[in-house]
């Protein structure tokens, strides 16, 4: 019981609900997307979990050290999820990241060596690099450390397209249809729109421990109004980008699809405008963080829904 209560730490700290949904992301879209393409695939699924099992090991780093920096911060903003050096030593945490990056890139070697042009390895590197600056310089920005994490998120899906790559042009050459690379986009900047509302909304939550130790966050040097206004203004934006895609490529999307978007989708984030306009206490925060995180779930169902009619499409069409 002792050693259960010793190593969960370790685990917690690496937020595994949030690896959970990149886990799920990747692989809806390698099953969903990829299979669908019924040619053959540069991946495996031995091959795809390699991939996302990389993928995935860099995100637990990249929490890893943004909480290893941010000590003193999360003392304040949020105590009770606070593991280094109460649960975790310091000594420790930072071995335990280096046990990380050193895994991700030995499963990213053994992938670029059996699948060629993947380039996971350099892949690798560049993430943990940009996720190590965004945790030791670019966190404590004006919306420029938002828009890194964001794209790095949105990019989780970018990284099966570039090693399918191959396999999505010769489909689409041989339908004269862009539609899978369409579906990828307009996922990634989806994707990166609704994480970069939530960063916001986390610096938000986080503005008294912020402002305490100088961290120059959006609503630390503009205000708590200015961070909501201009995350009313993102959620608009991306309301818009979704119904101007459910009114192109009608040939894969039915009324299930339209629905399903509409309701589950387009709504809650007119809802989450509707709070921002009069939301003043860190519990009503905290709730947009997690309609934000249930969205972005929603978004990967979508692609679930989409998949009958894309391979009918692709083979009839």
């Amino acid at each position: 019981m002792e050693f259960l209560t010793r190593i969960t730490p370790y685990f917690q700290i690496v937020r595994l609900k949030n690896l959970f949904i990149i886990a799920l992301t990747q692989f809806v879209f390698y099953q969903y997307l990829i299979r669908q393409l019924r040619v053959e695939t540069k991946l495996d699924y031995l091959s795809f979990c390699l991939l996302s099992g990389s993928t995935i090991i860099v995100a637990a780093a990249g929490y890893l050290i943004n909480d290893i920096f941010d000590q003193k911060t999360d003392s304040l903003n949020k105590a009770h999820l606070s593991y280094i050096p109460e649960k975790i030593g310091n000594k420790s945490a930072k071995t335990y990241y280096i046990s990380l990056l050193v895994s991700a890139l030995i499963i990213s070697l053994s992938l670029d060596l059996t699948v060629s042009h993947i380039y996971m390895t350099l892949i690798a590197i560049i993430f943990s690099a940009f996720l190590y600056v965004y945790a030791k310089f670019w966190k404590g920005t004006i919306i420029f450390g938002n828009v890194v994490v964001s794209l790095l998120v949105s990019s989780v899906t970018g990284i099966l397209f570039l090693a399918e790559r191959e396999t999505i042009t010769v489909i689409s050459n041989f339908n004269n249809s862009g539609i899978i690379f369409e579906i990828f986009v307009g996922y990634m900047i989806f994707s990166f729109l609704v994480n970069l509302i939530r960063e916001i909304i986390k610096d938000i939550e986080d503005h008294g421990g912020d402002k305490h130790y100088g961290v120059q966050t959006l609503p630390v040097v503009y205000g708590i109004e200015v961070a909501k206004s201009t995350c009313m203004f993102l959620c608009l934006f991306t309301v818009l980008i979704a119904s101007g895609w459910l009114l192109v490529s009608h040939e894969v999307k039915d009324f299930r699809y339209i629905v399903f978007v509409l309701l589950l989708v387009v709504s809650p984030l007119i809802f989450i405008i509707q709070i921002l306009a009069k939301s003043a206490s860190k519990k009503d925060f905290t709730k947009i963080s997690s309609i934000l995180k249930w969205i972005m779930l929603t978004g990967i169902g979508s692609i679930i829904l989409i998949s009958n009619n894309l391979s009918h499409y692709l083979n009839h069409g």
